[in-house]
């Protein structure tokens, strides 16, 4: 007969740090709902997690704490990394998933799990496939982006995440996927399996003041995202990154993360986070010129190359605390016109708000961002041919960094089970998307973060339906 200790884990509760919660008894019955399949976190890996799920024959229930849907997908450049013979042969690329594999295992500095690297890299190309057999649309060309080290990020049609959004929440809702937003999950009750494993029986969450028990018939996936909004976390594990400002989702505060370690899951890779530019002080959104390293420059308050733009977004972060004044990205008006319509908003928005610059030459803008004249023009015309700084009026934007998202989080294996510190799986309790910790090691290759959203969403999913119900 299966014993359940029947325990409530607590989780942080939204603030960070706060001491776990005595184990305390409770009730299996008196549900306020039940499903198959719980999903927590409306991203790309929960609205794939609740896909997979709904395709598996599975009930599924999707809790979002936020008004809307999308999570850190919501606010990402949208790029998907995945390797793509079609695209790529036409634009003279040659790639494949073993080269793939080999560059995140390098940017992850021995961080990472090859086994999970793996199956990025060998089922991106699917899960692209799967986006746009639901209708997600890609433009043709495959482009080098920021920290992208290889020509293979693919660019959504619809501005940023915006597209996998509008369709993985469209497709769920044809599943009949049970969604609630503004409903903050909380905690994870906890018991035990027959074979003496930690296993999960389902959530408490707060809506509308009330607080809910929900039962996890299955199994229960943790997409909740990154702790990149967790200041209190990010103190506690990175504290050189606590005071930058954050481009993350304002949901994304570790709290499930917290959640998953009280239910015996293993934290990893915790000091590891990842900045990239963002928007400018008193300015309300990013200013960025380098979505495309090829066309672009970075020069310091002399005026100066101090880093190699085609090198990981870890590198570049580290080259940039290291200036004692202003940064700057440089780019030329052919530049600025491919990037996403909305990109451009906020560049030309930039612009009259006296955040973004513009120089009808070099010299001119050398003068409107306050760096040495010749020295930034020397460093122009060095790398104008080899950065496309071509057409005029040329464009400058400071380089302000923010925490983008962290690296750690829970472990996982190939079935994107929990693992705990003993090695064990967490029974019935599933983790995908930023929530991971042992995906990026180190460093996150710019576009892998809504393919591995997706793949592991997909992988989760499916798992958690395929569980037998809990008595």
């Amino acid at each position: 007969m299966q014993r359940r200790s029947a325990l409530v884990f607590a989780s942080v509760l939204g603030i960070a740090g706060l001491a776990s919660v005595c184990a305390r008894q409770a009730s299996s019955e008196n549900w306020d709902a039940q499903a198959d399949v719980v999903v927590i976190g409306s991203g790309a890996a929960g609205l794939s997690a609740a896909i997979a799920a709904a395709d598996e024959g599975a009930s599924v229930l999707l809790l979002e704490r936020n008004r809307h849907l999308g999570g850190d997908t919501l606010l990402a450049g949208g790029y998907f990394n995945a390797v793509d013979p079609e695209r790529q042969k036409a634009q003279g690329i040659t790639d494949s998933p073993e080269l793939f594999l080999s560059q995140i295992l390098v940017s992850g500095d021995g961080r990472n799990s090859r086994n999970l690297a793996q199956v990025l890299a060998t089922e991106a190309t699917e899960a692209m496939r799967w986006l746009e057999e639901l209708g997600v649309r890609f433009l043709p060309r495959v482009e080098l982006i920021y920290g992208g080290v290889y020509p293979r990020s693919h660019k959504p049609v619809l501005a940023r995440g915006r597209e996998y959004v509008r369709v993985l929440s469209e497709q769920a809702l044809r599943r009949k996927v049970a969604i609630r937003i503004e409903t903050q999950a909380l905690a994870l009750i906890a018991g035990e399996e027959e074979n003496g494993a930690a296993s999960v029986q389902g959530v408490t969450a707060v809506s509308a003041g009330r607080t809910l028990r929900i039962r996890a018939r299955r199994a229960v996936v943790l997409a909740a995202g990154s702790f990149g909004a967790g200041r209190d976390l990010l103190r506690r594990y990175a504290p050189e990154t606590a005071d930058l400002p954050t481009d993350s989702n304002p949901g994304n505060t570790g709290s499930m993360m917290e959640a998953a370690r009280e239910a015996g899951a293993e934290l990893v890779n915790l000091s590891e986070v990842e900045c990239v530019p963002g928007a400018a002080p008193g300015f309300a959104h990013p200013l960025r010129l380098d979505y495309d390293q090829t066309r672009m420059i970075m020069v310091n308050e002399r005026g100066e190359s101090f880093v190699n733009e085609l090198a990981t977004r870890r590198v570049i972060a580290q080259a940039v605390f290291r200036q004692k004044g202003v940064c700057w990205s440089v780019a030329d008006s052919e530049t600025v016109s491919r990037l996403d319509p909305l990109t451009q908003k906020y560049l030309y928005q930039g612009l009259y708000a006296e955040r973004a610059f513009q120089g009808a030459t070099a010299r001119e803008l050398a003068r409107r961002i306050g760096v040495p004249v010749a020295r930034f023009v020397e460093t122009f015309r060095t790398m104008a041919e080899a950065r496309s700084l071509k057409k005029p009026p040329f464009w400058a934007v400071p380089i302000h960094m923010h925490v983008h998202v962290t690296l750690g989080g829970i472990r996982i294996d190939e079935q994107a089970r929990c693992l705990g510190e003993d090695g064990r799986a967490v029974a019935r309790l599933y983790a995908a998307g930023g929530i991971i910790g042992n995906i990026h090691g180190a460093n996150r290759i710019g576009g892998n973060g809504i393919n591995t959203a997706v793949v592991f969403g997909r992988i989760a999913g499916r798992n958690a339906a395929r569980e037998s119900n809990q008595p």
